[in-house]
């Protein structure tokens, strides 16, 4: 950052708004808007009761802030549970925007300081050029340890979960398999392919089947999908 003042400009719904970044008396400084929430990745450690629906919802607003980013040439690199913010009102909020860590398409080179290993695309761990495809697959990362409670690349080590990534194949969803949804499991598959002309092109490719498991699930008795913002809001009781 450098000492003067810069105004940031990234408006969605779906997206932590940062009004300022810039240099005070030596000091970096970031001013965002206030959110009246909860980190993702301690609604998973905690297991809130989410149902499946809610948690496809949750995943559908990431994906819309992401195809937002990336038609405005820009790739994250850092999507994973602990930069989406879950409000009272079952708003998820993206954050990461407008810091350091956020490059051109056309510059997006992998660095090993970015991220972390556990939501890294395999060809971002192999220091291959990027672009928007390894946010999909980290956004696939996120999606299946929000729906099943873990890791489909678990391991003790950074290493063991490097290997993970680079040469296993996820573990299949126990969801999918329990609720008979073959849509869910091809979510998984597709947006964690090894090879990113597998992978969804683009978010709005990944929403739209994300679109599909939510037509079964609203099948399922309404009472469920209006226990979404009582769900929610146990958070913060």
């Amino acid at each position: 950052l450098g000492k003067m003042k810069r105004q940031c400009s990234f408006r969605h719904a779906n997206i932590v708004m940062v009004y300022e970044v810039g240099e005070l008396e030596g000091s970096a400084y970031m001013a965002m808007e206030f959110l009246d929430g909860e980190p993702l990745d301690s609604v998973i450690r905690k297991g809130t009761p989410l149902s499946l629906l809610q948690r496809i919802d949750i995943v559908s607003q990431v994906s819309d802030a992401l195809q937002f980013v990336h038609d405005h040439d820009v790739v994250h690199l850092e999507v994973r549970p602990g930069h989406v913010i879950l409000s009272r009102d079952g708003k998820a909020k993206l954050v990461g925007l407008d810091s350091p860590f956020f490059e051109p398409m056309e510059r997006g080179i992998a660095d090993p300081i970015v991220g972390r290993i556990a939501y890294m695309a395999p060809e971002q761990l192999n220091g291959q050029e990027l672009d928007r495809r390894a946010d999909i697959f980290s956004l696939g990362l996120t999606c299946y340890e929000l729906v099943e409670g873990r890791s489909p690349f678990e391991g003790d080590r950074s290493v063991d979960v490097l290997k993970k990534i680079l040469g296993e194949p996820p573990r299949p969803s126990q969801k999918a398999r329990e609720l008979h949804l073959p849509e869910l499991q091809r979510v998984f598959d597709k947006a964690l392919a090894k090879q990113r002309d597998a992978r969804y092109q683009s978010c709005a490719e990944f929403s739209r089947d994300l679109d599909r498991v939510r037509e079964r699930l609203e099948v399922a008795p309404r009472g469920r999908v209006r226990t979404w913002l009582m769900g929610v809001r146990r958070l913060f009781n």
